[in-house]
């Protein structure tokens, strides 16, 4: 059964090889992907060169010569098939940017609503609140998997990293929900 996003047609040979990398996901715990391509004089999507990233980042992947560019299809190991603010500014210069979540195992597609610099312009200053957030998120994990950490830190000043934390990074959803919304239509896959 076709798929329809936007005027991309996704034949069940792209959706079972993006649903493949979800499951390979799982096994290797690291971002997989691949181009998202179309003949020229066609919207049905063909699969690209193949992208092997790490656990939090991918590269972007490549078409054949006669084939159109549109974008990406990646995995994130953790959390769900939303587009993270990195994805959001790669998505900002695509047609479409998919992406298939190994811990929910479900696939969405992400279509551009605005125009391109303006996407851009919105998107590009929450990069640095997501690198912050992220950096946190892992010292903080570090020292709950390592309680010697939080006493040397001392109790007070961890508690006080966290509730700084939980302030941060709800204020970080919030913002990346809200681009989101005002950028890039949704359309699940599965």
């Amino acid at each position: 059964m076709l798929r329809h996003v936007n005027s991309f047609i996704f034949p069940d040979s792209i959706i079972k090889e993006m649903k493949s990398k979800i499951k390979e996901t799982r096994k290797k715990k690291i971002e997989l992907g691949f181009s998202l391509c179309t003949e020229k004089d066609s919207n049905v999507v063909v699969r690209g060169s193949e992208c092997i990233g790490t656990e939090c980042s991918i590269k972007v992947g490549k078409c054949k010569e006669e084939q159109k560019y549109i974008g990406n299809y990646h995995t994130h190991p953790r959390g769900p098939a939303s587009l993270s603010t990195a994805d959001m500014i790669t998505g900002c210069s695509e047609d479409i940017e998919c992406v298939g979540a190994a811990s929910f195992n479900n696939m969405r597609c992400f279509t551009r609503k605005t125009g391109t610099y303006r996407c851009l312009s919105e998107t590009m200053p929450f990069r640095e609140d997501e690198e912050k957030v992220l950096e946190r998120s892992l010292r903080i994990s570090s020292a709950v998997k390592n309680p010697t950490q939080i006493l040397r830190m001392g109790v007070p000043q961890f508690l006080r990293e966290l509730k700084q934390h939980d302030k941060e990074i709800g204020e970080y959803y919030k913002n990346r929900l809200m681009l989101l919304n005002k950028n890039f239509d949704r359309t699940n896959i599965s």
